[in-house]
Parts: C-alpha cells; sequence; structure tokens
C-alpha cells in the first residue's frame, strides 16, 4: 500500500502536503483530519496580506438538471437536480483557477438561500452535518479554450491542468464534483508516493 502526499506550489507559495495512509485504523478519525485541512485549503484561497489580494469571484449560482457526465459523477437519477456553482480564484490579483462545481440538490436544498460569494462551501458541508472525508482526483493536461483563456488571462491554447475532483461524505455520499482549470504557467503539483509496509 501507499500513501499520498499532494502538494500546490504557486510562485513562492508552498501549500502543505496531506498525507493520506490508505490503511484501516479504526479509531483515527480521517473525516475530521480532511474537513480541517479542506477548510484550511479553502480559505488560503480568500486570505488576504499587503503584499498580495486572493479572492474568489462568484460567476454562477443556480439548479439545473442533470446531465449523463454529473449523474454518474455523483451517482445520481436522471429525474435529481444539481446546484451549479461556478468561481474564479485570483492569486495576487490574477486569476489562477476556473471551478466549476456540482452539489446534490437532494442532500442540500438550504443551499438555496445561501450567498457563496461570502461563504465558504467546506464551512456549509460541516454545518449541515456532511464533513469531506475522501476526495479523489484526476489530472489531466489538456489546452485552454478560447472562453477559459479569456478568464484566466492566458492566450488561446496555453497549457492547463484539468483535475476532476469527487469528494465524499462519511456515509459516502457523493457530494461534490468539481471541474478545475488552473494556469499551467503559474502552478505545479508535486505528487509524493510513499510504500506503507
Amino acid at each position: 500500500m501507499f500513501s499520498i502526499t499532494f502538494t500546490l506550489y504557486y510562485k513562492i507559495f508552498t501549500f502543505p502536503a496531506l498525507r493520506l495512509k490508505i490503511a484501516k485504523f479504526p479509531d483515527f478519525n480521517y473525516c475530521a483530519i480532511i474537513a480541517r485541512f479542506c477548510l484550511f485549503f479553502n480559505r488560503i484561497w480568500t486570505k488576504k496580506s499587503p503584499s498580495c489580494e486572493n479572492f474568489n469571484k462568484l460567476s454562477l449560482f443556480h439548479k439545473e438538471n442533470v446531465n449523463h457526465e454529473i449523474k454518474e459523477a455523483l451517482k445520481l437519477t436522471n429525474d435529481d437536480l444539481v446546484y451549479k456553482l461556478v468561481r474564479l480564484r485570483y492569486v495576487d490579483n490574477q486569476p489562477n483557477v476556473l471551478v466549476t462545481t456540482y452539489i446534490p440538490y437532494n442532500l442540500f436544498k438550504e443551499f438555496e438561500n445561501i450567498d457563496f460569494a461570502h461563504v465558504s462551501l467546506y464551512d456549509m458541508f460541516n454545518k449541515f452535518n456532511h464533513p469531506i472525508c475522501k476526495i479523489s482526483r484526476l489530472l489531466e493536461v489538456i489546452k485552454a479554450d478560447e472562453t477559459v483563456s479569456d478568464l484566466l488571462n492566458i492566450e488561446k491554447d496555453s497549457p492547463i491542468f484539468y483535475f476532476h475532483s469527487y469528494g465524499k461524505d462519511k456515509q459516502q455520499n457523493v457530494i461534490e464534483y468539481s471541474i478545475s482549470k488552473y494556469r499551467g504557467d503559474i502552478n505545479s503539483f508535486l505528487f509524493d508516493l510513499t510504500k506503507i509496509d
């Protein structure tokens, strides 16, 4: 078995890695640790300091019907609804990542009245007793299309990091499916695999 360390580097910033040992310890609260990491990671994006300006711009939040991709990712039916949340994250006043998130409506009907321009999504998952306990990510490198290049302020066809993320709660419900498009010129990712005896 292996443990995986995932680190995101942005310029001079290094985000602490999350090390998950893929083993079973019945008394170990992985959910609490992952939830804290998610909150920490989410708050980094909105932290402000004298030398840089980091913030989110909410582009879209509404309910919609599922398509095949979303239905498969969130394990829903054709009749289910989802929230679609689109955010553009800035670091040093530069657009850094475009994130589109899908959330099952039937588990979070209260979200309809929440203003995610000013509220953390992971805070709300915790508040409504669905903390993220496991995250799986698929990474690809693709070319930016015209829309993405305009939003991220890069040239069309520039390489970008393209993540599909699946977040599960402690009941193993997939409560978050996110598609993230990171600029390739100012981000890098380190994956550290360690063998577990």
